[in-house]
């Protein structure tokens, strides 16, 4: 299996997604295997490139980032979640949602 990453626009640009390498990306971040990253994305400034952790990649569970990290801090289990980003991606507001709805 090749290694996965997260892509994601950094925090600190000011928009909330940036064209990189005919690519669109966004702070929520996108999974990307390591074929599919090009010395562009690797180069630019604009993106932050962070690779998942092998017990991440065996857990099945499609969720951004930002996602993982606000059910980590709020104890939240990801698996207890439905998905509404892009084939039942687990979003940062699924996770708001979640959160409220305790």
């Amino acid at each position: 299996m090749a290694k996965r990453y997260n892509v994601r626009v950094r925090e600190d640009y000011r928009w909330g997604k940036a064209r990189v390498s005919g690519r669109e990306f966004h702070k929520s971040g996108e999974v990307l295997s390591e074929q599919l990253i090009n010395d562009e994305m690797q180069a630019s400034p604009l993106l932050e490139i962070e690779p998942i952790e092998a017990e991440e990649e065996l857990a099945e569970i499609d969720a951004t980032g930002a996602a993982q990290e606000l059910a980590e801090e709020e104890g939240v289990d990801l698996a207890d979640i439905e998905g509404s980003g892009l084939d039942g991606r687990i979003l940062v507001s699924d996770v708001r949602d979640a959160i409220g709805g305790e």
